[in-house]
């Protein structure tokens, strides 16, 4: 009745309207009485049927449902890892040997409270807390030592970036694919000098053979 009163009012008599409305407050009343404290859960709607993202029509979406293997934590691979998160990928491999130091939070994706912890734990942490739909797989390795861990990082990975800004590590890809043959995937770098008001990005393409060193020259 109560539906019937929202819907189609012209036929209800203002009688029997309030008739109808007294017995409805009647029956909320007893309910509230036998369930005790009355709480409202405030619900929100972000069904992908029903909403769109605002990043929908930019760049970063490429990204959605990808996986995505991230050398470096810092200054520059720390806030990339965050803004891959929010953009969607299904899944993150992090690489980094370094620990979290009370330095580096001022400029790097960080906590007081991830002190003395290894950064891949502590990005690790940080990126399931914004979505915890992610799968973010860690690898606290040396990059510039190599081990089996290398070649299973890369593997059907879709793209590659290296946040670095080290120039060994530039040599190791180069030798990388001159050894191994191109990546099947594209390769990025990305480096600032130390102003951070200058930056530097290459981009080696699926196949492509040369490294960001050899790109450079």
């Amino acid at each position: 009745d109560l539906r019937n009163i929202v819907r189609r009012p012209k036929q209800y008599t203002d009688a029997k309207a309030r008739q109808v409305v007294a017995k409805g407050a009647v029956v909320i009343e007893k309910w509230k009485q036998s369930v005790g404290t009355l709480r409202y859960c405030e619900v929100y709607e972000d069904r992908p049927q029903v909403t769109i993202r605002r990043d929908e029509e930019s760049g970063v979406a490429w990204f959605r449902g990808k996986t995505v293997t991230l050398w470096g934590l810092g200054a520059l691979g720390s806030p990339i890892a965050e803004h891959l998160a929010r953009a969607g990928v299904a899944e993150l491999r992090i690489i980094d040997s370094g620990r979290v130091t009370a330095g580096l939070l001022v400029r790097q994706n960080y906590q007081d409270s991830d002190i003395g912890k290894p950064k891949v734990e502590a990005l690790q942490r940080r990126l399931l807390a914004i979505t915890p739909n992610i799968k973010v797989t860690t690898y606290p390795k040396n990059l510039l030592l190599g081990g089996d861990w290398f070649e299973e990082s890369l593997q059907e990975s879709h793209v590659l970036i290296d946040a670095t800004a080290s120039g060994r590590v530039s040599l190791l890809l180069d030798r990388f694919l001159c050894e191994k043959g191109p990546l099947a995937h594209p390769l990025v770098t990305v480096g600032n000098n130390a102003d951070a008001d200058r930056a530097l990005i290459t981009i080696t393409p699926t196949e492509g053979s040369l490294g960001p060193t050899d790109l450079l020259h």
